[in-house]
């Protein structure tokens, strides 16, 4: 879930869209990227009155977390065969 919500404020540059689209409250979304921040201890967005900016770490960690979360995803559908 850090991710996608990492993934969607990167691409909409916005933690407010990003939310809405997320159907979360900027202040919930806000606290993720805050938690995944102090976890890489990086600052991920430059934040300011029109958005947010990527750093140079959010920038790798884009490249990194495409791969990741389409992994994530084709093992929860690989995991349905177990449910009863």
């Amino acid at each position: 879930m850090d991710l996608k919500s990492f993934e969607t404020v990167y691409e909409m540059r916005s933690i407010n869209r990003a939310a809405k689209n997320l159907y979360i409250k900027p202040q919930g979304l806000g606290s993720i990227i805050r938690t995944l921040e102090k976890k890489l201890d990086i600052t991920l967005f430059e934040r300011n009155q029109h958005g947010v900016t990527p750093t140079a770490g959010a920038e790798l960690l884009h490249k990194r977390s495409e791969g990741l979360i389409e992994q994530f995803e084709e093992i929860q559908n690989e995991m349905e065969q177990f449910k009863d």
